[in-house]
């Protein structure tokens, strides 16, 4: 986690390589781990992360209230 980088001992990243992308691509923490990032200053605007962006074309989901 991010939580248990030094800001002092690592200084700023350039490179993000992210392997912690599930199917819908925003679970296991991913977006709160690079919030965390960006708030303490770790990175920033210039900043490369892989991957860079995706794609959701479809979700399924399940949802007692909606079947008849």
């Amino acid at each position: 986690m991010s939580s248990a980088l030094d800001e002092e001992e690592i200084g700023s990243i350039d490179l993000i390589v992210a392997e912690i992308l599930d199917s819908t691509l925003l679970g296991e923490g991913y977006l709160s781990t690079l919030r965390d990032l960006y708030t303490r200053g770790l990175v920033d605007a210039t900043t490369h992360v892989i991957p860079r962006r995706a794609r959701v074309w479809a979700q399924l989901v399940e949802c007692p209230e909606l079947q008849s």
